[in-house]
């Protein structure tokens, strides 16, 4: 409580950075006003007037895609003194906090077009009707995944994620069954396997590839911090979608077609393309890649299709 007490923290992101201050408004006023000297006179820098201000703790700011602000906490502790009952009091408030905000999921969402977000209504998404099953839940789950793990210092993550997750949940089950002309609601019952879980297959046979749909549940370390060097990498999903070779061909495809084929056990295979492309070249890109994906496909090893293409196989 010492009314003289001071303390001043920095934070910086490329060319972003956060001072966090506990003091009065007069002080951080200086603060800034040195800041923006020392960038103007030394680094020969001008700060942005639309992302540069003062902000109190509890209004919160925008840094790095968190809002950043202080909240009251509501957790309580034993305190027991000897030769006295045990009684419970509530530890320090206003600790900083990591939010994700509303407007970023609702960004999200629009950006995938999964559907309306504020009405809570998932629609289909015609761009991925031509993969598979697999293909397209796994597409979006690595969408859904990747924006969750980057909040999930937010130790609420899982309950702010309810509405962008029954909207996603919405979108894919009535783009699986849009494919497979049915209802959403009867797709969702075939692939249910539990409450709240659901798994989706490809194949038949022993050959058979399943998916688990993803959930918020599933997302670990919430509100802890993460040192990978992969915590900001983007997820790929436009290489599931927008490729010519479905991946369950490639995932199924476990054992060389060619009769003659002497490679040993376990080497890679790869899958060739018997109709060739070239008539397409001029049709409109989702044409082209919809006659990609439903062409006759061989699996061969890798040294057997080098032959192929080299004229040299057996």
């Amino acid at each position: 409580m010492d009314p003289n007490y001071r303390r001043l923290n920095y934070v910086r992101y490329a060319d972003d950075f956060l001072i966090g201050i506990i003091g009065t408004r007069a002080e951080a006023e200086a603060v800034l006003k040195k800041v923006q000297t020392f960038l103007r006179d030394v680094l020969h820098l001008e700060t942005s007037p639309e992302k540069t201000r003062i902000m109190p703790a509890t209004e919160g700011v925008a840094f790095l895609g968190y809002t950043i602000k202080t909240t009251t906490g509501n957790s309580q502790r034993t305190f027991r003194k000897k030769a006295s009952a045990a009684t419970r009091r509530r530890t320090a408030s206003e600790r900083i906090g990591l939010e994700a905000p509303f407007e970023k999921m609702q960004a999200f969402c629009n950006k995938h077009g999964y559907g309306d977000f504020t009405a809570t209504n998932g629609l289909y998404r015609p761009k991925v009707l031509n993969s598979s099953d697999y293909e397209i839940v796994t597409v979006y789950n690595a969408e859904l995944r990747g924006f969750a793990t980057y909040y999930r210092l937010d130790p609420w993550i899982r309950s702010r994620l309810s509405r962008l997750h029954w909207v996603w949940m919405q979108s894919l089950m009535r783009t699986l069954a849009h494919k497979h002309k049915t209802s959403p609601r009867k797709y969702a019952k075939s692939v249910r396997r539990a409450p709240g879980l659901y798994v989706v297959t490809h194949g038949t046979g022993n050959r058979v590839l399943k998916i688990a749909v993803w959930r918020p549940t599933d997302l670990q370390r919430v509100g802890k911090p993460v040192y990978s060097a992969f915590v900001d990498t983007q997820p790929r999903e436009s290489t599931f979608i927008f490729q010519r070779t479905d991946i369950t061909a490639r995932l199924l495809a476990e054992v060389c077609e060619n009769p003659r084929c002497q490679s040993e056990p376990g080497t890679p295979i790869e899958v060739h393309h018997v109709r060739k492309l070239a008539d397409m070249e001029k049709a409109p890109f989702f044409s082209y890649l919809q006659s990609a994906r439903t062409r006759k496909t061989v699996a061969l090893c890798t040294p057997c299709h080098d032959h192929l293409h080299a004229g040299t196989l057996q």
